[in-house]
């Protein structure tokens, strides 16, 4: 966790264009299925198969463009970027309640919330994604360093 909060917090930019051909990949590969999908439904319904056949070609057009265009990836990212911060809010709100019985997420917890409030605020305030890679790198260097030095004293609940 701390060594992919350097690169992001050391290459914003780059972290987004990765995130934007990992995604585009992904698109690709969800195309080339929907594609298999299509030829094979066609003995069974020419709808199925036409539908399945059209989307195939709509992730093959959007997975160009995530590929080959960083800005629609900003975009993305500037709308995905609340949803994350809410995301995380819940996750420090589970991670505080998890806290009581074991002590290193309590600060992971808090943590989280504060980072997720710090992403709303900056998805209303900055639209300019530079900033959510150096955010999102600051958040998992402190996460990656408090799981490390957390509390050792570990007591677990028996079930």
């Amino acid at each position: 966790m701390i060594l992919l909060g350097i690169i992001a917090f050391l290459f914003p930019v780059t972290s987004i264009k990765t995130v934007g051909i990992i995604m585009g990949l992904l698109f690709l590969i969800i195309a080339v299925i929907l594609f298999i999908s299509g030829v094979t439904e066609i003995i069974v319904s020419r709808v199925l198969a036409s539908a399945s056949i059209i989307l195939a070609l709509l992730c093959i057009i959007f997975s160009w463009i995530l590929i080959f265009n960083p800005a629609v990836v900003s975009a993305i990212i500037s709308f995905i970027i609340y949803l994350l911060g809410i995301l995380m809010i819940i996750f420090g709100i589970f991670n505080l309640i998890t806290g009581q019985f074991f002590k290193p997420f309590s600060m992971m917890g808090l943590t989280s919330m504060i980072f997720g409030i710090l992403f709303i605020i900056l998805g209303v305030f900055l639209r300019n994604p530079l900033y959510l890679g150096i955010v999102v790198g600051i958040w998992l260097i402190i996460s990656g360093i408090l799981s490390i030095f957390g509390d050792n004293d570990v007591n677990y609940i028996d079930v």
